[in-house]
């Protein structure tokens, strides 16, 4: 607990720091209730407030407040949002990369030394000063190393767009514009990505040093989940991902092998296979054709290139597709058909199955 009567962000260590009262509450007759019971109390959450006074006191049963005057709680936490915002403020025009160096890491005192350079908190003796300077960074991320967030979720995440979503998966299409970077986002269980065009992508994972991948037009790559990552693009082009969320996280698998198609001037090539989701690339080349076949499962279409294929079903029905790269279409089972692609140029695409 800090009072003074202007109260600002001075640490110890600094020179021409501001008078701090540190108060014990054992000696200052505070009583847990009045810790606990106060609604602006910023220093630590309710739970914590009371463990952190029973290791104070040594387990001791504080006694009732003494009657004192003393300046509102509320005041003196207004002067410290005040200060708080000028210190931010300060911090972010001196240091033109703090506010980079904040997005992409996950964990917050490990920031403290590098933030609030004229303090080592490792030498500081008040634990209440130790409070304050994490209350700080904790505040600019948002977060804390106790109880810290998962990150937001894909859809409340700006740069990745919703653009399907059915029974079986989530669809999204993620765009980033050079040097630009998302913000720490969860994946709960399994996903995969397709790159839409070539990318150089780092992805900075909680606890973990950053990883740089580079992606080829097309190039599949899929991900157990559970983790939360930031991802940014680091080249000057413009980086397209789609990313896809299936709804189970597993099933009793697929009953049937992938490939055994006939085609002509065309080529096919399996990518993964796990018990809910599985994929395959499949590139025809101007007028090449997939014989007829039977599709067994629900399936998701991934535009590589700009496509203009025909499906003529059974009972000769025609089905026209024509999409742009990066586009994706849901294709339900049971259908039996011949595919053939109809444009000038070659017809690029990936298919995930789902099961």
């Amino acid at each position: 607990m800090l009072v003074d009567e202007q109260v600002r962000l001075s640490l110890p260590c600094q020179a021409q720091h501001r008078v701090v009262e540190v108060l014990d509450p054992a000696a200052h007759s505070f009583s847990i209730a009045q810790f606990d019971g106060n609604d602006h109390l910023a220093i630590a959450e309710r739970a914590q407030i009371e463990c952190l006074l029973a290791g104070i006191t040594r387990r001791r049963r504080l006694g009732t407040a003494a009657r004192r005057e003393r300046r509102g709680h509320d005041s003196i936490l207004d002067a410290m949002r005040e200060a708080k915002a000028a210190w931010i403020k300060n911090q972010l025009a001196i240091r033109p990369n703090l506010e980079t160096l904040l997005r992409k890491s996950p964990e917050t005192f490990e920031l403290v030394q590098v933030i609030t350079t004229n303090a080592r908190i490792s030498e500081v003796r008040n634990l209440p000063i130790i409070l304050t300077a994490g209350i700080v960074v904790a505040q600019v991320l948002g977060q804390s190393r106790v109880g810290a967030p998962k990150g937001v979720t894909l859809t409340n995440e700006p740069h990745h767009s919703l653009v399907l979503e059915n029974d079986e998966v989530r669809v999204f299409r993620l765009i980033l514009g050079p040097n630009e970077s998302t913000l720490p986002h969860h994946h709960e269980g399994p996903y995969a990505y397709v790159s839409v065009r070539t990318a150089r992508i780092e992805n900075v994972v909680r606890g973990h040093a950053p990883v740089l991948v580079e992606l080829a037009p097309g190039e599949v790559h899929t991900s157990k989940g559970g983790f939360t990552v930031a991802e940014e693009n680091d080249s000057t082009e413009r980086t397209d991902l789609v990313v896809v969320v299936p709804r189970k996280t597993a099933s009793a698998g697929f009953d049937s092998p992938m490939g055994g198609l006939v085609y002509h001037d065309a080529a096919f090539a399996e990518l993964f296979s796990e018990s809910m989701m599985r994929g395959y690339s499949i590139a025809i080349a101007a007028g090449g054709k997939f014989e007829r076949h039977q599709e067994k499962f629900d399936r998701l279409l991934i535009a590589v290139s700009d496509l203009d294929i025909l499906e003529t079903e059974d009972g000769g029905r025609q089905v026209g597709i024509q999409m742009k790269s990066g586009e994706v279409r849901w294709l339900p089972r049971g259908t039996t058909h011949n595919v053939t692609n109809v444009g000038q140029s070659p017809a690029a695409f990936v298919i995930l199955e789902f099961n």
